[in-house]
């Protein structure tokens, strides 16, 4: 099963079983939020990093600064 296929099969049980939780998870990451977090940071993120951000429902806040969220 791919990466994006876990995620949506997460996503489908939880509209089922948690929806409440799925509510309130966050959208995935974009690019820019990724390149925003390696700008702050001083890194550049490998593709094995990148990838699952791109599909990953984060939770949390979604502005502010990538280490601390604020």
């Amino acid at each position: 099963m791919a990466l994006q296929d876990s995620f949506e099969h997460l996503e489908t049980w939880l509209a089922e079983h948690a929806p409440v939780l799925l509510e309130n998870l966050n959208p995935p990451a974009s690019d820019a939020d990724i390149e925003a977090a390696e700008a702050e940071l001083g890194v550049t993120f490998p593709a094995s990093v990148r990838s699952p951000r791109r599909c990953a429902r984060r939770t949390g806040s979604t502005t502010g600064s990538a280490t601390t969220g604020s």
